[in-house]
């Protein structure tokens, strides 16, 4: 007999620190449930004290709450052991954990009125400052038609701190919110995240989140998104909207009432009914069995119940420091207080060790519990722990990094810079050189993901940072400034800012070039980069004279490393060859860039002959950049081989990647029916040509803003060579279609498009009178003279030429139509511009 009224009629429920008994109250002449403490033996005496005290806190938490939601508690008393018991009221059914052991998965309506049902008794606990703290299918009871929330052995009152310690963890692992893991303050919204992880148990027959061990599980629910839903509709819309990471963002109690309704539906079956009705489960065989499982009071240790379990996933156990760590996460499991710091720099060493390795998908998990441990280090302690806590987020960003998950590493190292940039305003001699570092990590994240404007003004502060080191210890500091200069200039870049980039790569490469006369060995590959990046700036702005000087200083470094280590520094030597070769063509010093370009095309050879997938477009380009310098220098039966060889490369590029370099193809056969055409092979030109208008027609199907134009020109070219073989039959649609073309263009930009669609016009004319269809020229070659007559006017040393001979070719087919009054004034402008220009 218990407190002399209670007899124990029998255990109906066990958990691992306690028990419920149904027991008979003969005071009142009911049945009643009693609800045991077990203190294991080993515990202190303070601990003890703290258990008794948190189980009077139940019973008190408890009883000032009336619904008929939430379990009764009648009275508390202590044994003659001393042991504080729960009285309260027996509930004849089964949890819901029970009930999915039996059927793994419940319908959604069902589902949804238990949700209705359990929200409706936390807001009754919350509206008296209680949070539940312990939402799980377990302490959902199912009796007929009511549904019933038990067990507020770890809820949290408000204005009691006295028996949860800072950090603590609490509740049962797979139903915890985000905020509880992470040992941060729990309130209403922790109770809502719980509500629906049960949900989606009960609807998807699993919690939201699973792992091997609690730690793995810890840092998942941390840190990664539930598994959507299978259901649909309102019910997925509460499972999404509560299973959110930041509390404020999750749904309010009433849009939650607002969509279980909707799922519930008007006279719909609740509860128990709806499980009698649709599912039909075997019949109870128990009174009571709510305590499944039920871990009544939790000491304070981190990972309860889980003692030498709570391994990082796939965590290597080959290594001394696995074993370290194993032993230092038993030891913080005893005492957390003590031993918790040491787990989390075992981890941190482990994850060095695996990142040396290159084993960076088990590092992650090591790292990823190294930040759940220091975060909540840094919350009790941020004095002394927030150091360690930015390290290991600046080491969790690395190895997410180098998995390739950039959009995850981002607001790691985000946190990281935040929290180096609060250490750096309190001490700055200590922190200023990390927080660079960070913005510096967090700025190659951003770059990975093209996210540039923001990356912007994270590489600029790193300069600023760096430049007021490398000032006050320039051999320590200059490297680091010199790489962040280098970064931001490829920003500045990205976002079309050269003008801006431009001395910011100044500014690298003379750092560069100061570290590479101390280092060369070290350096002199860097500022061979810093020039090659300087060059493409000054490319860029046109500043082509500035450039040259630039890129021959990148041939001459490369050259030089290139010599000493072929296999690694020859491709950058056929790349700076390459750019130099282009700023000559732009200076017109051809004769220059020839013997440049051919250095570029015999390495890029080699390296195509080594490794064809890899180098095979590059030798290509630089083909057809020797072809367009051989042609520049009238060599053309030179730059004829050289440019079919860069067809024969391109045509077995496009078969295996039509998308990329049918563009690139059509490009070398227009640039070899040119070549053709100059050493007067119209003959084998022709064909060339036309497989060139046939990929560019298609492109321009495709992209016409982007592609219509080369097809205009391509067009041009064919129907020139047509009609130097006298198949001016075939050339007139060639050159109508080229004219309808260029029409368009210079509509949207006559400044660019009209002297082509002259041109265009001044061909079709000539062609259509070769086939003696001059009433058609007639207007073709007057639309013609019309324009060349405007562009003569704004640049006459340029356009006097055409437009005199545009005339003389409007007069000759004016005579050919009778119509010589007209064709005699057009013949004397015609004369008068060419005796001015001194032509005959």
């Amino acid at each position: 007999m218990l407190a002399g009224r209670y007899r124990r009629l029998g255990q109906i429920g066990q958990g691992g620190m306690g028990a419920v008994w149904r027991a008979h109250d003969a005071d009142l002449e009911r049945e009643v449930a009693i609800k045991e403490l077990r203190v294991p033996e080993q515990v202190t005496e303070q601990e003890r004290r703290v258990w008794y005290a948190r189980m009077g806190r139940e019973a008190r938490a408890a009883a000032r709450l009336r619904h008929p939601g939430i379990v009764t508690v009648y009275d508390r008393v202590t044994g003659e052991d001393g042991r504080p018991w729960i009285v309260m009221e027996l509930i004849h059914g089964q949890s819901l954990e029970h009930l999915l052991t039996e059927q793994e998965a419940l319908r959604e309506p069902q589902v949804a009125a238990i949700g209705l049902a359990m929200l409706e008794a936390l807001s009754a606990a919350h509206a008296h400052r209680i949070v539940h703290r312990d939402v799980k299918p377990a302490n959902v009871l199912l009796e007929g038609d009511r549904i019933v929330l038990t067990d507020f052995g770890i809820a949290a009152v408000e204005g009691d701190a006295t028996l949860t310690r800072p950090g603590a963890v609490l509740g049962t692992p797979a139903y915890m919110s985000p905020e509880q893991v992470s040992g941060r303050a729990v309130s209403p919204a922790s109770d809502l995240w719980s509500l629906a992880a049960t949900l989606y148990a009960a609807v998807e027959g699993r919690p939201p989140f699973t792992a091997p061990t609690h730690g793995a599980l810890f840092i998942a629910i941390a840190t990664q998104d539930p598994a959507p839903p299978e259901c649909g509709g309102p019910l997925a819309r509460v499972l999404n909207g509560l299973l959110r990471k930041d509390p404020a963002d999750r749904l309010s109690v009433g849009q939650i009432r607002d969509l279980l309704t909707a799922v519930t539906g008007p006279g719909s079956k609740s509860g128990a009914q709806a499980r009698r009705a649709d599912q039909q489960p075997a019949p109870l065989t128990d009174t009571l069995s709510y305590t499944d499982g039920l871990p009544l009071v939790r000491g304070p240790v981190p990972f309860p119940d889980d003692k030498g379990l709570s391994q990082p996933a796939r965590a290597a156990k080959d290594l001394p420091e696995q074993e370290a760590v194993a032993i230092r996460r038993e030891l913080a499991e005893a005492d957390p207080d003590r031993y918790r710091p040491d787990l989390a720099q075992s981890l941190h060493n482990l994850g060095n060790t695996l990142w040396k390795l290159n084993r960076f998908a088990e590092e992650l998990p090591v790292e990823q519990e190294a930040v759940v441990i220091r975060r909540w280090l840094a919350e009790a302690d941020p004095g002394r722990y927030r150091p360690d806590l930015a390290l290991s987020l600046s080491n969790l960003g690395f190895t997410l990094g180098k998995l390739d998950r950039h959009a995850e590493a981002a607001p790691v190292r985000q946190e990281a810079v935040a929290i180096y940039r609060e250490l750096a305003e309190a001490d700055p001699d200590r922190y200023r050189p990390n927080l660079a570092q960070s913005l510096h990590n967090l700025g190659n994240t951003l770059w990975k993901l093209n996210r540039f404007a923001e990356e912007l003004p994270v590489e600029q502060e790193a300069v600023v940072i760096r430049r007021e080191l490398a000032e006050a210890d320039p051999d320590r500091y200059r490297p680091n400034l010199a790489q962040s200069l280098s970064n931001l200039g490829s920003t500045l870049k990205k976002l079309d800012r050269h003008a801006e980039a431009a001395p910011v790569r100044q500014e690298a490469v003379a750092e560069y070039r100061e570290l590479a006369e101390a280092d060369p060995d070290r350096y002199r590959p860097n500022l061979a980069l810093s020039l090659h990046n300087l060059g493409d700036t000054l490319w860029k702005l046109n500043r082509f004279a500035e450039e040259l000087p630039v890129e021959q200083e990148a041939v001459v470094i490369r050259r030089r490393l290139a010599e000493a280590d072929p296999n690694r520094y020859r491709p950058d030597l056929a790349q700076s060859l390459s750019n130099l070769g282009s700023t000559l063509g732009r200076l017109d010093r051809h004769a220059e860039a020839a013997p440049v370009r051919q250095e570029a095309v015999a390495i890029r050879r080699r390296l195509a002959e080594a490794d064809p997938n890899r180098y095979r477009p590059d030798l290509a380009q630089s083909l057809s950049n020797l072809g367009s310098t051989l042609g520049r220098l009238d060599r053309h039966a030179e730059a004829a081989p050289v440019r079919q060889e860069a067809v024969a490369i391109r045509r077995r590029l496009a078969e295996a990647d039509p998308n990329r370099y049918r563009p690139d193809l059509a490009l070398s056969l227009h640039n070899l029916g040119f070549t053709l055409g100059k050493l007067d092979r119209h003959a084998e030109a022709a064909p060339v040509k036309q497989e060139a208008v046939a990929i560019r027609r298609r492109l321009a199907e495709a992209n016409p803003g982007r592609y219509r134009p080369d097809l205009a020109l391509s067009l041009h070219n064919l129907g020139s060579t047509l009609g130097k073989l006298d198949r001016h039959a075939e050339a007139a649609p060639v050159e109508q279609e080229a004219v309808a073309i260029y029409r368009r263009l210079a509509e949207a930009d006559p400044n660019r498009y009209r002297p082509d669609l002259a041109l265009s016009l001044h061909n079709l004319g000539f062609t259509l009178g070769k086939l003696d269809r001059h009433a058609e020229a007639a207007p073709v070659k007057q639309e013609a003279v019309a324009i060349y007559r405007r562009l003569a006017e704004a640049d006459p040393n340029r356009y006097r030429p055409d437009l005199a001979q545009s005339l003389h070719n409007l007069g000759f087919t004016l005579g050919k139509l009778d119509r010589h009054a007209e064709a005699a004034p057009v013949k004397q402008e015609a004369v008068t511009i060419r005796r001015e220009l001194g032509r005959s």
